[in-house]
């Protein structure tokens, strides 16, 4: 009963972050990627960042059209995914900041690391994982030229994952 409860609860949670937007907010940062920036959608966390320089107070946030928590960058770089980008950036001219964050699903899901993985190996994946990323930065600056795009890493996880040590993991996630 309780897991029904929570299934139910949680869009409804997810679709009431819309809400919590001052009418006077004008949208300047679109959140685009995993549940990284679908999280600071969700929790409105550049609300609470803004108040604190009283030039960017009014500064709008968007995402929830286009944040996915497990997303995959090899997923993102579709037309299931880009089309919606596109929208939003055309729909939302005042958007002049995109905060981009994929890639580490496809690091927690698609390859079995250890710390013995070899390193021509772990390149090989990061750099299948950063085509798809180039790929999305390619398609909002071909709409927006002159858009700024925050790419965002997974620093600091903090925890470890079968012998791989949290040291080892953080080294692993700022490749």
């Amino acid at each position: 009963m309780k897991h029904r409860l929570f299934y139910l609860a949680l869009p409804l949670f997810i679709l009431s972050a819309c809400a919590f937007a001052s009418p006077a907010d004008v949208p300047r940062i679109l959140l685009v990627g995993d549940s990284w920036p679908g999280f600071l959608q969700v929790f409105r966390c550049f609300d609470t960042v803004i108040q604190d320089y009283p030039d960017l107070i009014g500064y709008g946030q968007r995402g929830h059209r286009t944040t996915l928590v497990g997303v995959r960058a090899s997923e993102y770089n579709t037309p299931e995914f880009m089309d919606v980008v596109l929208d939003e950036l055309n729909t939302y001219p005042t958007i002049d900041i995109v905060h981009l964050s994929l890639g580490g699903n496809d690091f927690v899901m698609d390859i079995d690391w250890t710390p013995s993985t070899p390193p021509e190996t772990v390149q090989a994946f990061i750099d299948g994982i950063n085509v798809h990323v180039e790929a999305v930065i390619d398609a909002i600056l071909a709409v927006r030229p002159n858009i700024r795009i925050a790419l965002c890493s997974y620093d600091c996880g903090n925890h470890s994952l079968g012998d791989a040590t949290p040291a080892q993991m953080n080294a692993i996630w700022v490749q």
